[in-house]
């Protein structure tokens, strides 16, 4: 795993990350450690963090797991409070593409089909909109 990763990242920036790992697994960090360490982290090095630690024989990939989803649980509540607010659109020009693919596909919003979209209320169908809006153009 971590050679895959360390071809996608680059050595420094895997390095960094198993220093990061070996730092918590050292020093015994729980979920809350875990979290205050990596919230500000992008999501790709998120991601890369956590199957670096399924390497280790701990915890640690399930609390940086459950680190993430709560990263993504504050970011739905934001996207909801600008969508309420009439900031929706400056909130999300704020995410860089892959935190608005991935705030899409945890909201369940995600390359959908017309019979799925149809069901969705009115909230979600603006937020697939935007989303499908905002990932066509920068893509």
């Amino acid at each position: 795993m971590q050679e895959v990763i360390s071809n996608i990242l680059g050595k420094p920036l895997t390095s960094s990350l198993l220093n990061m790992l070996k730092e918590f697994k050292k020093l015994g960090y729980d979920e809350e450690e875990i979290y205050r360490n990596i919230k500000d982290l992008n999501d790709i090095s998120i991601m890369c963090l956590y199957l670096l630690a399924t390497e280790y024989n701990t915890d640690m990939s399930y609390y940086i797991k459950k680190s993430h989803d709560r990263i993504m649980d504050n970011r739905v509540k934001r996207l909801k409070d600008s969508y309420r607010n009439n900031s929706i659109k400056k909130y999300i020009s704020k995410l860089d593409k892959t935190e608005v693919i991935n705030l899409a596909h945890y909201m369940g919003l995600y390359d959908l089909s017309n019979r799925e979209y149809n069901k969705l209320n009115v909230e979600y169908k603006y937020y697939y909109k935007l989303f499908s809006e905002y990932i066509k153009n920068v893509l």
